[in-house]
This record gives structure tokens, C-alpha cells and sequence, in this order.
């Protein structure tokens, strides 16, 4: 017999793994930062696979219960509800591959994307990358 989740399971499970759940939740916030190294992105990833960003003015974005959009459904989805815009405020010069999501008190690498067409080249003060993460859960 096959496992069937249904949507409303989807919309449980996707509010988990973002932690957009009540007050009561004990979920764990996630950390949405970029990542500099030629990686495409794979199921055995761990966090240590990614290099972080170093231009200046980066600093990964801790998106709390409330930096989600959540739609029930089929396919259910989870969506920052303002997309994140990281900007350089000096002269570096770093390639940026994709963007990684980890638990915030924790190593655990929750997704990782990479930019299809990156990447994005960082080089001046004022460059910047935005980006609205979004993680979709579906039965098909």
C-alpha cells in the first residue's frame, strides 16, 4: 500500500518545516543565506557542503513564523511573504551560486537552490540579490 499524505497533512507538514505555526509551536526559525561556492545542489548535502557568502554587507536572514505565506492545496506551498534583498556595501568581488535555508539553532540544512541563471556576480557597493524562498509540498 502506497502513503497517501492529504493536503491538509501537506499544509501541517510544510507549517513544521518553516515553523509557521501558532504561538504554542516549538518549531525552530530558518536562516536564509547565499552561497558562493560551484555547487549544484544534492540529497546527501549536508551544511558544510556550502560556502557562505563573505561579500561586504552580507548577513544570512533569520525568517521567523511569520515571514511565511502558507497555501493549503494541491500542491501546498510555503512562501516568504517579503522577499529578502541582500546588498553589497563595498567594492568585492564574489560569484553567488544559490541560496541555502538552515534551523536556526542548529547544522541541519533544511534546502538549498541554485540559481538557474547564475550566477550573480557581486562587485560593487550597491549590487544586490532578492530573493523570496519558497518550498512546495505536492502528492504527485
Amino acid at each position: 500500500m502506497a502513503l497517501l499524505v492529504p493536503n491538509e497533512g501537506e499544509a501541517r507538514m510544510i507549517r513544521l518545516i518553516v515553523n509557521a505555526t501558532t504561538a504554542a509551536s516549538t518549531g525552530e526559525n530558518m536562516v536564509l543565506g547565499l552561497f558562493k561556492n560551484n555547487i549544484t545542489p544534492a540529497s546527501t548535502d549536508v551544511l558544510g557542503d556550502y560556502t557562505a557568502a563573505t561579500f561586504t554587507g552580507y548577513a544570512a536572514v533569520t525568517l521567523t513564523s511569520g515571514s511565511w505565506t502558507i497555501t493549503p492545496g494541491a500542491p501546498t506551498s510555503a512562501v516568504q511573504t517579503a522577499a529578502t534583498t541582500f546588498t553589497c556595501s563595498g567594492t568585492t568581488s564574489e560569484a553567488i551560486y544559490g541560496y541555502y535555508l538552515k534551523a536556526e539553532s542548529s547544522t541541519y540544512l533544511m534546502w538549498a537552490e541554485r540559481f538557474s541563471d547564475g550566477p550573480y556576480t557581486i562587485a560593487n557597493s550597491g549590487d544586490k540579490i532578492i530573493l523570496t524562498a519558497q518550498l512546495t509540498l505536492s502528492t504527485t
